[in-house]
């Protein structure tokens, strides 16, 4: 096999959104770079698949998150994220929660 994708759900994910999953490569021969990079796809109207890269996806997951008062930690844990990832996207957007 060239390629491998592993299909998951978002840590946000409801059952009324429908077929919304994250799509990683976890192997992939001759993709590298952006192309290789994982996304968020979503199935608008049964049709029409919108897709965002798997950072913006988080990065929203997270701003939700510290606007309800969550911890570093605490977005980790729900997220599935390292304590040190979720804090590096903090720092990349200038993002403050509390560090509890």
């Amino acid at each position: 096999m060239d390629t491998v994708i592993s299909l998951t759900r978002p840590c946000d994910y409801e059952p009324e959104q429908g077929a919304r999953f994250v799509v990683t490569l976890t192997k992939a021969r001759g993709l590298f770079g952006p192309d290789a990079e994982p996304f968020e796809a979503r199935l608008v109207d049964g049709c029409r698949w919108e897709i965002r890269s798997a950072e913006d996806s988080l990065l929203e997951q997270v701003k939700r998150m510290i606007g309800d008062g969550l911890t570093v930690r605490e977005i980790a844990e729900e997220t599935g994220k390292s304590k040190s990832a979720i804090s590096r996207l903090r720092v990349k957007h200038s993002l403050s929660p509390r560090d509890k």
